[in-house]
């Protein structure tokens, strides 16, 4: 008899002897391919053990049609993709699975407790329940019905169906006796059991193929992104109250190793396939555009997958989890595609046309290098996410297409360092400058029982946090972007080469802590990285009924390691992210229209936590013509306690759409109001042009208020030649400096939608050959363009030269030129030196990095046509964070007032703030030595403490500071 036969057979009939000859015939085969995807020893028998089992309980979807082998093996693979994430959490709880249950006559096995008894204790459990969980959870448990299938019968969304079930078995385990584990309910929730639990042979059945099924509930718990968006796999709601405490008694470990066998909320149990078409609005497929894959409601640092188009403008993604995924772009569009409802899907993105970059990358003598990777940032505020989405040719060349402007790109190689980042902000060729060499960064990730850890995420040398541009002639360049790895089935990695220096290194893997260190790379580097086991966080964003958030933003800062999780709760409101065991920090969440909550988290966080964010009523605005009710669409409307150019916490900011309305968050009437035109460059006062009635607010703007004046011209040095890449910025006739836009190589600018007035305008230097200076006062006619071509006056050259007293490497370092009247900054250096052209006159030099003792208001005088340097000896010191204990409650809005002093020098270190709602810590960059921290208090109380800075290796925890009051 064919296989096809046999397993026929088994499904109509539930004849055992035809599942155990399948399994004879089958189990070399899949051994096999097992081993031919990497596998090896008993990892080769779970994945042939967890195939066997998903094709019974899949039964229904295999066809007649189709041969049985093949389709096994589809199984297998998809298992395998999965599996080497989980290995070691696998191994572990498969053998605290066999302890419990090996000679255990007191708990519940299958041999003790059956199924129709099982049954009843379900079933009476259930109408103890509140009545909304009833139906839900007796479709679920005592027919075998999916989520989905539950809505349609009940006509319930499928999210609220969720919620119910989740909920619901969380409640239904406090009702069941403790006897009743997750593996018996494994076999009451399989579909092949409830779909024949009728018939008594099908039901031994059942039974004798429960020592399958046990064999492998580890390992199906321990997959990642496993949950209950949709059972009709049977193993979400074991997964909800594993996550609810129903392990196997006997077990003594803490409380948060229980993670380690259960599930996450928001997903199945059987990774799919997606498909990710990408095409441009011609129709034309766009190769090299990266993909990111988000599972909805986890943290995406770890659960993130990543995949790049080829030339076919396809990309294909594997083993994900049966959830409702996030499928991101670098190019901006995005999609949500529910994988829970089919294996496999098909997600079509179209591009909006952008710039087609040309590049070149290059040693840094200019020698092509081939075949260099190319790295894509997408994030327009910075290079701090991206991937390698192209290589270059044999010449070192490249090309991408539909990027949007403020992209970033640079340039990785097996045998170089790290390019620095440049921001695309025009179709002007690209040149990618890397380094001369580097170290090697190698290492293991492993488990505290040094077992490896697969599928960790670790990022090297990322770049300093909000590091500014660093300008120079032809484009914006910054840091170096970091690496990002993922661990093999060793747990192993191996970083791109590095520069010689101290370099960050952060490690987030499901089921642990998060971990960060610092590196020093000198020569080749290996290291091992211990992980501690972590605390899973689960819960659900709702609202003032309890509906579940979705899209809330759920972010959570660890006190001493000022460690940042951040995700977007799933349609329910669900969340899951992992954090330190004894963490103190605190986690906030945050959805529009809603009043942000906060959490205080110390200790052991709770296993599970709803968040309740009451609603919050926006404001309602609306811009009109003045004297009339005619609305204005495309006006902008920001509002803050601060000016434009200086954002504070407080601002937001909003365009007017359809007959001039718009929506915003409360707002405080005595805050700074700030409007902007469409197509304007410049920011109004508009407190004189706004009405409250109560929560609604009527903007009128004048009728000649339209900003049509423009201004263009070109700009040149001292000596005649063209000003290039000098930062353009214009002081309104409201008094306000705001940039306006930068000249190009030829020294050109353009200024359109200007106001009519009086305007000052002012070039900051960018690099050597911009010079900064006061261009002059220009007069702005309305409808008009003013010509403006100026040449500067005679200048002054400075030469900057910062160097660490002990000779080594200065490190990340932002200097700052400031002078004239009004004070203003002159140039912005993202190094510790360079040469500036500037105006006669007496400036101040301010520096700061993590390496040095910070310089502040360092003064030096620029003559008119000489050449000025200054070299500044600056103090090695490292980056150190102060947790603070001992400080009592204050008022939100409350400030604490802190100094630093050196208790040998009594030389001041710092001055901070920090607000009574803050969390208790704060940073400096001090020398090695020894320290006093003063704290003043809102009442006028003082506090007090001592600490020692005794090494200038990067620490990333904070140290803890007992504050005691000063009698």
């Amino acid at each position: 008899m064919t296989l096809e036969a046999l397993f026929t057979a088994f499904v109509e009939t539930g004849d055992e002897a035809s599942l155990e000859r399948i399994f004879r015939r089958c189990a070399p085969a899949l051994r096999r391919h097992a081993r031919r995807l990497g596998h090896a020893g008993e990892d080769v028998e779970d994945l042939v053990q967890e195939t066997m089992v998903t094709a019974v309980q899949r039964a229904d979807a295999f066809r007649g049609a189709e041969k049985l082998l093949p389709w096994l093996k589809g199984i297998l693979a998809r298992k395998a993709a999965h599996f080497a994430r989980g290995e070691a959490r696998r191994k572990r709880a498969t053998r605290a699975f066999a302890e419990q249950h090996d000679g255990d006559d007191s708990s519940a096995s299958p041999g003790t407790l059956g199924l129709a008894e099982l049954i009843g204790l379900v079933e009476d459990a259930i109408p103890t329940l509140p009545e909304k969980f009833h139906e839900p959870l007796r479709l679920q448990l005592l027919e075998g019905k999916s989520p989905a299938e539950i809505a349609r019968a009940l006509s319930m969304p499928r999210t609220t169906v969720r919620v119910h079930l989740y909920r619901g078995m969380r409640l239904l385990r406090q009702r069941l006796p403790k006897s009743v584990t997750p593996g018996l309910l494994l076999l009451l929730l399989a579909p092949s059991t409830m779909a024949m639990v009728g018939r008594p042979r099908v039901g031994r059945v059942a039974l004798a193929t429960g020592a399958v099924v046990f064999a492998v509930t580890a390992g199906w718990f321990s997959q990642a992104g496993s949950s209950a968006n949709d059972a009709s796999e049977g193993l979400s709601i074991v997964g909800a109250m594993a996550q609810a405490g129903a392990v196997p008694s006997g077990d003594t470990d803490h409380a948060l190793d229980r993670d380690a066998v259960s599930v996450d909320p928001g997903s199945g149990v059987e990774p799919g396939q997606l498909e990710v078409v990408v095409r441009s609005v011609e129709g034309d497929p766009v190769p090299s555009v990266g993909v990111r894959v988000v599972p909805s409601g986890r943290d995406p640092v770890v659960s993130t997958r990543r995949a790049c188009t080829g030339a076919d403008g396809r990309a294909v993604l594997h083993g994900l989890d049966a959830t409702v995924v996030d499928v991101v772009l670098d190019r901006g569009p995005r999609a949500r595609v529910d994988l829970a409802a089919e294996e496999s899907a098909v997600c079509n993105l179209t591009v909006a046309a952008g710039l087609e970059v040309r590049g070149r990358i290059v040693t840094m003598a200019g020698s092509p290098v081939p075949h260099a990777s190319v790295w894509f940032g997408d994030d327009t505020d910075g290079p701090w996410s991206g991937r390698v989405v192209a290589t270059a040719n044999g010449s070192g060349e490249f090309s991408l297409r539909h990027v949007p402007r403020g992209a970033f790109i640079a340039a990785f190689s097996e045998d170089r360092s790290r390019s620095d980042v440049v921001r695309i902000d025009g179709d002007a060729p690209v040149e990618l400058r890397l380094g001369e060499g580097g170290g090697v960064v190698t290492g293991r990730v492993v488990d505290p029982d040094g077992q490896p850890v697969a599928d960790a995420v670790v990022l090297v040398g990322e770049s300093m946090d909000g590091a500014a541009l660093r300008l120079s002639d032809g484009a914006a360049a910054w840091r170096p972007p970091p690496i990002e790895l993922r661990t093999d089935a060793n747990g192993s990695f191996r970083a791109a080469r590095l520069e010689s220096d101290w370099h960050p290194l952060y490690v987030r893997a499901v089921g642990f802590a998060p971990h960060a260190r610092a590196v020093h790379v000198d020569a080749d580097t290996e290291i091992v990285v211990r992980l501690a086991r972590g605390a899973r966080v689960v819960g659900h964003v709702v609202d003032d009924d309890g509906v579940g958030i979705g899209g809330a933003t759920v972010a959570y800062c660890e006190l001493a390691t000022d460690l940042h999780c951040e995700l977007t709760s799933a349609d329910d409101g669900a969340f899951s992210l992992w954090i330190p065991v004894a963490s103190r920090g605190t986690l906030v969440a945050r959805a529009r229209g809603h009043v942000p909550q906060s959490l205080e988290i110390a200790g052991t966080p709770p296993d599970s936590l709803d968040v309740r964010l009451p609603s919050q009523p926006l404001v309602r605005g609306r811009f009109v013509r003045r004297g009339t009710d005619e609305g204005l669409a495309g006006f902008w409307f920001r509002c803050g306690r601060s000016t434009p150019e200086r954002l504070d916490d407080g601002y937001v900011l909003v365009e007017s759409g359809a007959e001039g309305r718009f929506e915003t968050p409360p707002v405080r009437h005595a805050a700074r109001l700030w409007i902007r035109g469409p197509g304007e460059v410049l920011w109004r006062d508009g407190r004189e042009f706004a009405q409250w009635n109560r929560d609604e607010l009527r903007i009128e703007v004048p009728t000649d208020w339209f900003a049509t004046g423009s201004l263009e011209g070109t700009l040149c040095d001292d000596d005649g030649l063209p000003a290039s890449r000098c930062r353009l910025f214009v002081t309104s006739p409201g008094g306000i400096p705001m940039e306006v836009g930068a000249t190009d190589a030829a020294g050109r600018f353009s200024v359109p939608g200007l106001p009519g007035g009086e305007y000052e305008l002012f070039a900051e230097s960018t690099g050597a050959t911009s010079p900064a200076f006061t261009v002059g006062t220009v007069q702005v006619s309305v409808g008009e363009t003013t010509r403006l071509d100026r040449r500067a006056p005679q200048l002054g050259r400075v030469t900057l030269d910062l160097a660490r007293t002990d000779g080594r490497e200065l490190g990340d370092a932002v200097v700052t030129l400031v002078g004239g009247k009004p004070r203003r900054r002159y140039a912005l250096l993202m190094d510790g030196r360079g040469t500036r052209s500037l105006e006669p006159g007496r400036y101040e030099l301010w520096a700061m990095g993590s390496r040095f003792a910070w310089v502040e208001g360092h003064p030096f005088e620029v003559r008119p046509g000489a050449h000025t340097r200054v070299e500044i000896d600056v103090a090695p010191a490292v980056r150190c964070k102060l947790a603070l204990a001992g400080l009592p409650e204050v008022a939100p809005d409350a400030v604490w007032r802190c100094r630093v002093v050196g208790l040998d020098s009594g030389q001041e270190h710092g001055r901070y703030t920090l607000a009574g709602d803050a969390m208790p810590s704060l940073g400096g960059v001090f020398p090695i030595g020894r320290y006093r921290l003063e704290v003043h208090g809102p009442d006028g109380g003082s506090w007090g403490a001592d600490f020692a800075v005794e090494s200038l290796e990067p620490r990333w925890r904070a140290a803890p500071l007992e504050l005691v009051r000063a009698r």
